[in-house]
């Protein structure tokens, strides 16, 4: 089992190379990449919604806004622990 996720796990860095090396090349931007993923979602069947494609695209444009507002609710919630901390 190992050994296969550590097989999957060099297939997806080779990925990501061929990837930032084709976006290079051809000069697309992954704001780009952002704002078509987007476009496709909104014209995206609504029987397609919860497919592998509906959450793939979902992951290219929403990808550093989630993590932003992930960061965000962290920090929230660490400083509400400190503040309740404090009280005590």
């Amino acid at each position: 089992m190992e050994d296969k996720i550590r097989e999957l796990e060099i297939q997806i860095m080779s990925l990501t190379f061929m990837n930032e090396l084709l976006m290079d090349k051809l000069g697309v931007t992954t704001e780009e990449i952002k704002n078509f993923a987007k476009k496709c979602l909104e014209n995206m069947d609504s029987s397609e919604k919860n497919t592998d494609m509906y959450f793939s695209l979902m992951g290219f444009a929403y990808q550093e806004e989630a993590s932003e507002m992930l960061q965000k609710e962290f920090l929230r919630k660490s400083f509400q622990k400190d503040q309740n901390c404090r009280e005590n």
